[in-house]
C-alpha cells in the first residue's frame, strides 16, 4: 500500500474511534472524521474507478462509495482495506 493510502487508512481508523464510528461498517463523509480530504486528494481517488466519478484515481482502492449524492458523486464511504 502506498504512503497516501496509508496515511489516510489510519487516520479515518484513529479519528473513527474518537467518534465512535466502524469505518469498516458506518457510512462517513471526511467531514464526519474531520479529516482534510485536500491533504490526500478526493476520497473518491481511492475508491474503484467503476464506483466513483474521479479524475485522479489512486492504485491503491482503500474506500468504497456508501452513498451517492443526487448528481452521483460520492457522498458517504466505508474503508475496505
Amino acid at each position: 500500500m502506498g504512503t497516501t493510502a496509508e496515511k489516510l487508512r489510519s487516520d479515518i481508523i484513529n479519528k473513527a474511534k474518537d467518534k465512535d464510528l466502524d469505518p469498516y461498517k458506518d457510512p462517513f463523509r471526511p467531514r464526519d472524521l474531520e479529516i482534510n480530504s485536500d491533504k490526500y486528494g478526493s476520497f473518491a481517488d481511492f475508491c474503484d474507478p467503476k464506483e466513483a466519478k474521479s479524475g485522479k484515481w489512486q492504485n491503491d482502492i482503500i474506500l468504497k462509495v456508501a452513498q451517492n449524492k443526487k448528481d452521483g458523486k460520492p457522498f458517504k464511504y466505508i474503508l475496505i482495506k
